[in-house]
């Protein structure tokens, strides 16, 4: 029986989370949260903040290294604006180079670029290719917030 309650539990946590994604989707919108809160979120995430801008209400993470297989780094950028989160992310690659000792010296094909997920015909998000993890990363963050998530592509 309680088997039975953890599956209906399970399938209505994803359907409510099921909201479709577009196709290079690169934008996520949460809304009633507060500044302080995404902050809060993110330190709690693990994450290190780089730059906190109190009166844009923006902030930016320090470039964090993908945990896959990919030679990577991304950082998460966060506005709050009439209380709804405005999260967005870019990707640098390759991020280190196994040659040299300087990553800087490396040059990148892919420097700040914005990350996006690709969608597939069935409606399915790639989240294993390297532009997309740090969009999984995102939604992570914006699960973390509690809130309904909202997914855009902006220009």
């Amino acid at each position: 029986m309680k088997q039975l309650l953890a599956i209906f539990f399970v399938i209505g946590s994803i359907d409510s989370m099921g909201q479709s994604i577009p196709n290079k989707a690169n934008l996520i919108k949460v809304k009633g949260v507060t500044f302080s809160q995404v902050c809060n979120t993110l330190l709690d995430s693990g994450y290190v903040i780089e730059k906190k801008d109190d009166q844009l209400q923006t902030v930016t993470t320090e470039m964090r290294e993908y945990t896959k297989s990919f030679n990577a780094a991304y950082r998460l950028i966060i506005r709050v604006k009439d209380s709804v989160a405005i999260i967005y992310s870019t990707f640098s690659a390759p991020w280190w180079d196994p040659f040299t000792k300087n990553a800087a010296k490396t040059d990148r094909l892919w420097d700040n670029t914005r990350s996006f997920v690709i969608v597939d015909k069935k409606g399915k998000a790639k989240l294993n290719q390297m532009n997309a993890y740090p969009f999984e990363r995102m939604m992570r963050i914006g699960r973390a917030l509690g809130s309904d998530m909202e997914f855009f592509v902006s220009e």
